[in-house]
């Protein structure tokens, strides 16, 4: 009877070690990993919305690596399919086009109603969206109040003044640049994709632009530090730029108010780039479901409120924007952003910035060689995207 009883507790107890070991309240977390930038103050934010995250899932482990902007989307690319990538990125919407071309991107399958249209837009490659929106960022006309007073209501309102420049912005890079390439008529691509940059447009923007600085009104190496640190200075009266370049000036006392940006003509009115910043899934990614439930999280709105409290960008969730709890320059970047144009997320958009961003850099340099730079930086550009659509088919 003896040997017959310990024979039994000898057979039950791997089972009940089983049992005890599989009880959800022993297993280790499971880790979610995600790569941002690094960012100050997204960096702070972050940390602060992955322990609440944890809080309402205690079996997940969130995992935050940051690293410099330049570095993330290489560093993806590369490492996407190795043990350790990351279930999720925090990227730009020029992006994804890029990435869904090299199968690093997962489809998405919630529904995204809940968000501002032109992010849903920005966020979306063919037909298809492959990132959660979460804020973005436009630039506008930021003032000093004390050095003017009143928005500008044309061009012709930033005359040049003793002692201040009356106007800033970084007009070597293209992304500031694109907000005359539209007035002019500009456009990058057609609805399927293709690229349709002509030279008119182009040619008539530049052209602008430099008149901008032949008449004073934009001072000569007007790069994006030099404007950041003159305004904060209280040295610029007006600058271009978006809610990034708050911080600064405020730090430095400065008074000022942001307005959106004033038309050329009836015709023709500033149209600047959004910049959407979202979370893209990896496909190769391990903690599937994880993502799924951090994604479901970050679109809620007290989330998102926070987002519009903390962060110099701005939130997606439309809601929000009904609200009468939004600071005056909130505001006015969200109605510039109505006449704003998405970023294309073209896998082209790298070689549009490489050229478009070596034209008005020798163009300010060269302004009589306008013609030949122009019609040379096409010819490169246009030659990449045959190459690109050759090796895509």
């Amino acid at each position: 009877m003896r040997k017959s009883l310990r024979s039994s507790v000898l057979t039950f107890l791997p089972y009940c070690l089983l049992l005890v070991a599989c009880r959800p309240a022993d297993r280790a977390p499971s880790a979610l990993n995600i790569w941002l930038d690094s960012n100050e103050k997204e960096m702070k934010f972050f940390k602060t919305v992955a322990r609440s995250f944890e809080r309402q899932h205690p079996q997940i482990k969130v995992k935050l690596r940051f690293m410099p902007f330049s570095d993330l989307k290489p560093r993806y690319s590369g490492e996407a399919r190795e043990p350790g990538a990351p279930e999720l990125i925090y990227l730009m919407n020029d992006w994804v086009g890029e990435l869904a071309q090299q199968k690093l991107l997962k489809p998405l399958n919630q529904n995204l109603d809940q968000f501002v249209p032109f992010s849903r837009q920005g966020l979306s490659y063919q037909g298809q969206s492959y990132a959660m929106p979460f804020v973005f960022q436009v630039a506008a006309l930021i003032r000093n109040t004390r050095l003017h007073p009143k928005a500008s209501s044309d061009w012709k309102t930033f005359p040049p003044k003793a002692g201040n420049y009356p106007l800033m912005y970084d007009n070597r890079n293209f992304y500031f640049h694109a907000l005359f390439f539209h007035a002019f008529g500009g456009t990058l691509f057609d609805a399927k994709g293709q690229l349709t940059l002509k030279r008119e447009p182009l040619l008539a923007s530049i052209r602008f632009a430099l008149a901008l600085e032949k008449n004073g009104r934009v001072p000569p190496k007007s790069s994006a530090s030099a404007t950041l640190n003159l305004f904060s200075a209280g040295q610029t009266a007006q600058i271009i730029s978006g809610p990034w370049s708050l911080a600064a000036p405020q730090e430095n006392k400065v008074s000022l108010a942001v307005s959106t940006l004033p038309p050329i003509s009836a015709t023709q009115v500033p149209r600047p780039f959004i910049g959407i910043k979202g979370f893209g899934l990896n496909p190769w990614g391990k903690a599937s479901d994880a993502a799924e439930k951090w994604l479901a999280f970050v679109a809620q709105q007290e989330v998102q409120a926070l987002a519009l409290r903390e962060l110099d960008n701005l939130p997606v969730l439309a809601s929000l924007y009904q609200s009468h709890s939004l600071a005056e320059h909130q505001r006015q970047f969200y109605q510039q952003a109505q006449m704003g144009v998405p970023m294309p997320n073209s896998p082209l958009m790298k070689y549009v910035w490489q050229e478009m961003n070596w034209l008005l850099g020798q163009a300010f340099e060269s302004p009589e060689k306008l013609e030949a730079l122009t019609d040379q930086a096409l010819k490169r550009l246009y030659e990449e995207a045959h190459q690109s659509a050759d090796l895509a088919a």
